[in-house]
């Protein structure tokens, strides 16, 4: 079966504008400028799929809300595999704030790999995204193409892995992300193409 879909970056959050790391553990809304920037970025974004279309999210709330510009609330399925990254003592602090924690410094130079306790590794966040992508692809049946509402650092993680490409190579703007074409055969699935969607960036960020 051939599919489209596209992986959306929700809106800006208050964390993400003093550019905090944000995972799995804060659950922020959008800002009011981002709600009005998203009922105009995802009306646009609906039209270029079928009428039809499902839209999945992760459960947090920015992703919910922003999945909301698309579908009434009771049609968007939720996927708990699709939360950003437990980023356990580094949430809700910046750059500034965590460069001179040593266990934040071999965290960085590692890519992510490094065990720290309480953070979510790379590779497990990889295998705990790429779950919550094909559980979206299999829920969202019978309909052809859909709207997977997640976190920058998802979008990298299901990029990552379908492509073979670097994770760090797959950045997303606040409503940004990739419009792909899929071919499926129950849980198998074989990308044909992908394009990158350029969002609005409101401000610099480097939350997920």
């Amino acid at each position: 079966m051939r599919r489209t879909c596209i992986l959306l970056r929700h809106g800006q959050t208050p964390g993400n504008e003093k550019r905090c790391y944000l995972g799995c553990r804060t659950d922020e809304d959008l800002t009011e400028e981002a709600v009005r920037i998203g009922r105009k970025q995802c009306t646009g974004l609906r039209a270029s799929l079928s009428g039809s279309a499902a839209v999945c999210a992760s459960p947090m709330k920015r992703t919910l809300v922003t999945a909301s510009f698309l579908a009434e609330s009771e049609e968007i399925l939720v996927v708990d595999e699709l939360k950003e990254m437990d980023f356990g003592p580094f949430e809700g602090k910046t750059y500034e704030e965590l460069k001179d924690r040593l266990g934040y410094r071999t965290w960085i130079e590692s890519g992510g790999e490094e065990t720290i306790p309480g953070v979510e590794k790379k590779t497990d966040f990889i295998r705990r995204s790429m779950a919550g992508f094909r559980k979206a692809l299999m829920r969202s049946l019978p309909q052809k193409d859909l709207f997977v509402v997640c976190h920058g650092g998802t979008i990298m993680a299901v990029m990552s892995e379908l492509t073979g490409g670097d994770y760090f190579s797959f950045p997303a703007e606040h409503f940004g992300g990739y419009r792909l074409e899929l071919e499926q055969e129950d849980e198998r699935i074989h990308l044909l193409s992908y394009d990158r969607l350029c969002g609005r960036l409101c401000s610099g960020s480097s939350d997920r």
